[in-house]
């Protein structure tokens, strides 16, 4: 025998359907107008040439609320970041006498292209300017960081270039060193004004999640990416072998 169907009275099923209308509606009006919005901001420091092999990169992410209080997110807007962000590696990272470009995207953070395409601004210092590595050029100090949790997909880490300083290392960073790297990750989380915010992009979630901590360890890290091509040989034949 096959049961009785449910009555369901009908101020309920309008109370559910008001419910959801509500739910989408929010959901709407708070991607339409309030969504963030992602600054993709690429740090170029170039030592030796300027060729592009030469050059040595750091990424960071920043968001914005696009909100009528906060005004619209413009190139006007993307160029005030990439000038920010680029003076403190060339000052408080560095200081350096090399050519350091910074150029920032722009896009939704709800949208899913990963294309960037042209910047939406580029600033330049130094241009034209090169310096010797005073060290190999692959020696990096890690700067890492969490949002919230320290976790798969709320951590990262930006690779900051010993060759961009003035710094000849020894066998383990100098407190000097990791007091300027700690003192950068402070001054990125007060680049912009009170809507942007220093956050961690995790692209498997296509989210931002802003930092929460940082630190330095006293141990150098490798990026044998930023190497130089070796130029020369010298080898032995052996011919008992």
């Amino acid at each position: 025998m096959s049961p009785l169907p449910r009555l369901v009275p009908p101020w309920v099923r309008y109370a559910n359907w008001a419910y959801k209308a509500g739910d989408f509606a929010a959901d709407y009006f708070t991607s339409a107008f309030v969504a963030p919005t992602l600054y993709t901001c690429r740090i170029e420091m170039w030592t030796d040439s300027l060729l592009p092999r030469d050059s040595m990169e750091c990424v960071v992410y920043f968001t914005g609320d696009a909100t009528e209080e906060a005004g619209p997110l413009t190139g006007t807007t993307a160029m005030n970041v990439a000038g920010d962000v680029g003076a403190l590696f060339r000052d408080a990272w560095g200081p350096s006498a090399g050519q350091i470009r910074t150029s920032v995207w722009l896009r939704d953070t709800e949208s899913s292209s990963s294309e960037l395409g042209a910047p939406d601004a580029t600033w330049i210092d130094l241009e034209g300017q090169t310096r010797t590595s005073p060290c190999p050029r692959e020696v990096a100090l890690c700067l890492s960081y969490f949002a919230g949790r320290n976790e798969p997909g709320r951590r990262g880490r930006i690779f900051l270039p010993v060759a961009y300083t003035d710094t000849v290392p020894g066998a383990r960073p100098t407190a000097p060193l990791m007091e300027r790297a700690r003192a950068l990750a402070e001054d990125l989380a007060d680049v912009g004004d009170t809507f942007t915010k220093w956050c961690l992009y995790s692209r498997t979630q296509d989210a931002a999640f802003t930092i929460s901590d940082s630190w330095v360890d006293n141990e150098w890290d490798t990026q044998r990416s930023r190497g130089l091509d070796p130029t020369g040989r010298v080898s032995t034949q052996h011919p008992d072998a």
